[in-house]
């Protein structure tokens, strides 16, 4: 097996636990004191998504600590490997007032979780609006991108490499929507940042969930990220509340998709 094959297999075996995760970034070099953080991170986005499943029935968590994976087997700074851990909070995470996106005072929980630096990574993630529309100049341009940018896109094409982990795209029906980035864009940019190794694992990602057709009849049914809560004990308030939070997070997700 070629060097290159085996990083494309490390990148599509990514880490899907915190002890995984922990034990993979002890073996690149960690120091204690980022491990430390990594560990804050952990315990931060598991209070924001401690019910939420990805589409094909994943827990979310397990998602994210995966995109952390990819991004440390890629040799990401630590401090985009922790940004990678919470690249969602802003876009899916359960704050304690049913808000969503990047208000200032979830900026100042994150920031005082993770960092100014690690934060601002996050935030930056959040404000890129990802369709075709915004990602096809930035092929065109020809021009060299800013370290923050190449940073924030490749934190963008693991979250592909991660969706598509062990067939988590062909095990749902979610479908990305018209102004989404296709997959010849995602392959571009990897390239655009001199990543054939990531471009090789894209293409390697997508060829085996097209290939994957025994798994159709056993896909879940569900189009995005839901949620798992227990009724077991709830009081009218809080069914009420849980249908209020619930209300809000669907028209965030509308808003995002005109916007």
């Amino acid at each position: 097996m070629s060097a290159r094959t085996q990083t494309v297999e490390s990148l599509l075996r990514p880490a899907q636990t915190n002890l995984d995760l922990y034990r993979q970034l002890h073996g690149l070099g960690y120091t204690e004191k980022q491990l430390i953080r990594i560990r804050d991170g952990y315990r931060l986005v598991l209070s924001l998504f401690p019910d939420r499943f990805r589409a094909n029935g994943k827990p979310f968590v397990a998602h994210l600590v995966g995109t952390a994976s990819i991004l440390a087997a890629a040799d990401a700074r630590p401090e985009v490997v922790t940004a990678g851990l919470m690249h969602a909070v802003y876009d899916n995470g359960d704050f304690a007032d049913s808000v969503g996106g990047a208000t200032a005072a979830h900026r100042r929980a994150v920031g005082d979780c993770a960092g100014a630096e690690i934060e601002a990574l996050v935030a930056a993630y959040h404000r890129l609006r990802w369709k075709r529309a915004v990602v096809a100049p930035l092929l065109q341009s020809g021009e060299a991108f800013p370290r923050e940018v190449q940073e924030i896109l490749l934190m963008r094409i693991a979250n592909e490499i991660e969706d598509h982990v062990s067939l988590g795209m062909r095990l749902c029906n979610e479908t990305r929507a018209a102004q989404a980035v296709p997959r010849d864009m995602y392959i571009a940019l990897a390239r655009a940042l001199d990543r054939p190794d990531l471009a090789q694992t894209l293409v390697a990602a997508y060829r085996e969930t097209d290939a994957a057709h025994w798994a159709a009849p056993f896909a879940e049914a569900h189009t995005a990220s839901y949620r798992v809560v227990s009724n077991a004990g709830m009081t009218g308030s809080q069914h009420l509340a849980a249908a209020l939070r619930a209300a809000m997070r669907k028209l965030r997700r509308l808003a995002r998709l005109s916007s």
